[in-house]
């Protein structure tokens, strides 16, 4: 079932948890399904205090008490959008309250309503994961394994094994999309006793294919998404998400803005080449760099106890906080693995386990939206109130020499401590936004999400070099310094939050987010173990890299098909030759500054379908087009027509793609937007909607997944 939703019409739909089907910046829609794991799980109580129960591997939807999943949400179904979003993808365990019946049962066996609660806390999210979701356009057709099922920890340990488990879930966004799994020696995989060659997949549909091993390639004909799921067998806990991207997307520098000493922080560096890579880190303190060397084919570890920081310089040294940025001369990979130590809580390795790949710089932006930045209070005890995490008995000596339960990062520190510039993390939230700016002297701005209520508008800040509370902007001197944002009240929860870095020209003078200059950023939201305890309830054991929004935005959409006859198809499916395909192309300065554009001789836009496009126009209220500057906010637009003729219908039997290029240079970097807008082919199987008779196009919603502009390499 298709539904649209925020396009003012209620009668095909409206996405959950909204009363009006309009959209403002900022909003957050929550796309929720609740799996059962357990057979006959108690998940409520009906009207007369009876049991509800679910069944094992089952969809459960609490709003209803059924099990009725018409409504559910499943992998493999389709977003597509007519403007810029962000999405991430979570799935941890939550308790759902019993019946009372089955409540005074449980009590019986227990001295406390205390004992009983901490018999659910003791499950808390410990088995969680979460992974970035990339737009489709930003999929590849060749995906590589940096790590594998034989890699393991050195020095060798009880946790050493954080990849025994390893699989590939391969996605596909087309239908009939081939694809093949090589290994490292180029020989084709074999899964249950079938050899990986030109296997099938429809749109939407998965192939999960275990015991990967380091260098594993899957190779397609369409883009894929690619995941690699990976955990550490018998550990309990222990597992990690990873959404790869395309080998023909890795870059020559990385940036990650999480790095922390408390559980370690743990980076796998992968060199796909064929000669040995010499590949160099630098942090925030400008004295700290060093070189790791990755022989041809290999994964090294960069462990933060192998970085030797500054003690006594801030408080934010004492855990090891700062930013990483790793670069060498030709293309890696960097993937970043939380939790990897016992600490004074007990198994970081299995309580705070999380980790996300690591983005070239060439393809970060200097504006984010964080669609996941959940949390929960570090307040502590067993009877915390609900959202807040029990921290377990957890007491940790703070800077000052005060132990605190339950707040170890900046426990106990003084509030006049310049070095911290909010010393006390006991009531903010445990999973922070973690954010490092590829240049020093500049300023990050937090917006907050616009749901009062839902979530929280209140923002906390730490490893600023100061913070403006009234402006939410947070200064910061040294490039790749790691500087955290959180939920400053209840519930905790700051997902919709815009996160932005600029710098003034020349330094030291005054600017603001629309007048300085821009500044790339890197930017993960996870849990901070340092913060953490060892039994927490609602503590999200999970985390993410956050996707940057690469500008310019460029889509292309299908807005009607004309029959031969002159009707209009409902559908806006072709049929026969003759048909007459209407586009609309669409390219949009998302960013706080305008671009300013040349197109070094060659063309500002291509379609190979369509060379002769109407346009542009602009949406700007000054009416007129200035081909040299994109501004903030606007929108180009062009339009045009396509006639199918007889050789489309010998290229692909389900549908016509039209694939348009725009070809710009941004701030003296080259750049290639590519969008592919794609018209379905008549089913003859399908109950046909009655064509309507005009002569006028009119605009209907896009029928495909707007793509972001991305550097070339």
């Amino acid at each position: 079932t298709t539904q649209i939703w925020g396009d003012g019409n209620v009668t095909n739909g409206m996405a959950p948890g909204y009363t009006t089907d309009t959209f403002n910046k900022g909003d957050l829609i929550t796309l929720t399904t609740v799996q059962c794991m357990g057979d006959k799980v108690v998940v409520g109580e009906d009207a007369n205090g009876d049991n509800v129960l679910c069944t094992k591997n089952t969809n459960y939807d609490p709003a209803s008490s059924s099990n009725d999943i018409s409504a559910s949400y499943f992998g493999g179904d389709r977003v597509q959008t007519s403007y810029v979003v962000a999405v991430t993808y979570y799935a941890y365990p939550e308790y759902h309250n019993a019946g009372q019946k089955f409540v005074s049962q449980l009590k019986k066996a227990f001295n406390s309503d205390d004992d009983l609660a901490n018999l659910f806390r003791s499950r808390g999210s410990l088995m969680a994961g979460a992974m970035e979701v990339f737009p489709d356009k930003l999929w590849g057709t060749e995906h590589e394994a940096p790590v594998g099922v034989t890699d393991v920890s050195i020095p060798a340990a009880d946790y050493k094994t954080p990849f025994e488990y390893c699989a590939f879930y391969i996605t596909a966004g087309d239908v009939a999309t081939s694809f093949s799994v090589v290994n490292a020696a180029g020989s084709a995989v074999t899964a249950n006793g079938t050899a990986l060659t030109a296997q099938i997949l429809n749109q939407g549909e998965t192939y999960v294919l275990k015991e990967v091993e380091r260098g594993y390639v899957v190779k397609s004909d369409l883009p894929l998404q690619v995941s690699l799921i990976t955990g550490d067998k018998a550990s309990q806990w222990e597992l990690r998400w990873f959404a790869l991207p395309p080998t023909a997307a890795w870059g020559t520098s990385y940036l990650s803005p999480v790095a922390e000493t408390f559980a370690e922080t743990r980076f796998w560096i992968y060199n796909p080449g064929t000669t040995q890579l010499s590949v160099a880190y630098a942090t925030s303190d400008p004295g700290t760099s060093g070189t790791v060397l990755v022989n041809a084919g290999m994964v090294e570890q960069l462990w933060m106890s192998d970085i030797t920081l500054p003690t006594g310089a801030a408080c934010d040294y004492q855990f090891g906080y700062t930013g990483v940025y790793f670069s060498a001369a030709s293309a890696f990979l960097v993937i970043v693995q939380v939790g990897t130590v016992t600490n004074p809580s007990g198994a970081a390795e299995q309580r705070y386990d999380w980790g996300a790949p690591l983005l070239p710089v060439n393809s970060l932006s200097t504006l984010v939206v964080v669609p996941m930045a959940k949390g929960c209070a570090a307040v502590g005890g067993a009877t915390s109130a609900p959202g807040d995490c029990d921290n377990g008995g957890l007491t940790v000596t703070g800077n000052d020499g005060n132990s605190v339960n339950g707040d170890s990062a900046y426990a106990g520190t003084s509030s006049t401590d310049a070095s911290c510039v909010y010393a006390d993390n006991s009531t903010n939230s445990r999973s922070p936004i973690w954010v490092s700016p590829v240049e020093g002297s500049c300023f990050v701005k937090v917006t907050p999400p616009n749901n009062p209520g839902s979530q929280s508008n209140t923002i906390a800040a730490y490893g600023c070099d100061a913070w403006d509370a009234a402006t939410t902007t947070c200064t910061v001197s040294n490039a790749y310094a790691s500087v955290r944002f959180t939920a400053g009240v209840a519930p905790w929860d700051i997902s919709g939050a815009v996160i932005q870095a600029y710098k003034c020209d020349p330094v030291g003078s005054t600017c603001d987010e629309t007048t300085g200059t821009p500044v790339k950023i890197a930017v993960m939201w996870g849990q901070d173990p340092a913060w953490s305890g060892s039994s927490d309830f609602s503590a999200l054991d999970l985390g993410t890299f956050v996707a940057p929004l690469v500008n310019p935005w460029l889509t292309k959409t299908v807005t009607q098909v004309t029959r031969s006859n002159g009707d209009v198809d409902p559908d806006k499916q072709i049929r026969e030759v003759g048909d007459v395909v209407y586009y609309e192309i669409v390219l949009a300065n998302i960013g706080i500054s305008p671009i300013a554009v040349t197109t070094s001789g060659t063309a500002l836009i291509v379609d190979p379908r369509i060379p002769a496009l109407a346009g542009p126009t602009t949406n700007d209220a000054s009416g007129t087009v200035n081909l040299a500057s994109l501004r903030s906010g606007e929108k180009w637009t062009w339009t045009g027509t396509y006639p199918v003729q007889a050789a489309d219908l010998l290229v692909d039997d389900t549908c016509l793609k039209n694939v348009v290029t725009v070809q710009l240079d941004v701030g003296g970097e080259q750049k290639t937007a590519t969008s592919c807008a794609r018209v379905n082919w008549y089913d003859p199987t399908e109950t046909p909607t009655t064509a309507t008779p005009t002569e006028t196009p009119t605009t209907a919603t896009p029928t495909e997944t707007p793509t972001t502009a991305t550097p070339t390499e």
